[in-house]
């Protein structure tokens, strides 16, 4: 299978494979290979080659609600409440201590 035979040049770990539609600019039928711990992505195709991930950024949809993509998940910010969604859960609070003890966890595993 494409991603043992592909692991992350950092880590050397198994990548996740993820569908073009979730990148900026791809095709449905693009695949790629992402390494979430490291932050690289590499696009399958004959020549694999690893890039760095861009920091996730905020999408402001209204002045209450914003959203980013984090580690290939949606969450969902409203400000207003402090309230957000991740992963099918909601929670209410600091969401960027929320988001620090996330790429603690990752960087871990």
């Amino acid at each position: 299978m494409i991603v043992h035979r592909n692991r992350c040049p950092e880590c050397n770990c198994a990548p996740s494979l993820m569908a073009g539609i979730n990148t900026p600019g791809g095709a449905r039928e693009e695949t790629y290979l992402v390494c979430w711990k490291d932050r690289l992505v590499a696009k399958v195709s004959a020549t694999i080659e690893w890039r760095k991930i861009a920091k996730p950024t905020w999408a402001k949809l209204t002045p209450y609600h914003w959203q980013m993509t984090v580690h290939g998940h949606l969450l969902d910010y409203w400000p207003t409440r402090r309230k957000w969604r991740y992963r099918n859960e909601t929670h209410v609070g600091d969401v960027n201590a929320f988001l620090r003890r996330l790429d603690r966890r990752m960087k871990r595993n």
